[in-house]
């Protein structure tokens, strides 16, 4: 069985989310999950912790890969070419053998805040 990690990568309510938790992944990783586990809100947010909140991500990408899970999410918006968060997992995927993947999910702005307006 080939390993692969994909990448997500869309604006806000563009389902990135509702695919990545459809799919029969190993892992799937989202840092506003992880802000959500650690208490973490618009008002207590600093770069330090954010700092904390993306290590803590790729630690966990980082020991699946490690135990050689073979379907791998990271389920992030704010991953556009160039980011350094692309590197970062590109060259994680190269050091374990991993099939590196992005899914772009396309949605009109209009339809994104139609969207966002019917969450929870």
């Amino acid at each position: 069985m080939s390993k692969k990690i994909i990448l997500t990568r869309g604006i806000p309510a563009s389902w990135k989310s509702t695919w990545a938790n459809e799919q029969d992944a190993d892992l799937v990783v989202n840092k506003d999950k992880i802000r959500e586990l650690k208490w973490i809100t618009t008002e207590n947010w600093t770069k330090q912790i954010e700092k904390g909140v993306v290590k803590t991500e790729r630690d966990k990408v980082e020991k699946a890969m490690q135990d050689e899970k073979p379907f791998i999410i990271v389920d992030n918006t704010h991953l556009w070419h160039g980011n350094h968060h692309i590197s970062f997992y590109k060259d994680l995927a190269d050091k374990y053998w991993y099939d590196f993947q992005i899914k772009d999910f396309y949605v009109s702005r209009e339809e994104a805040i139609k969207r966002d307006g019917k969450r929870d």
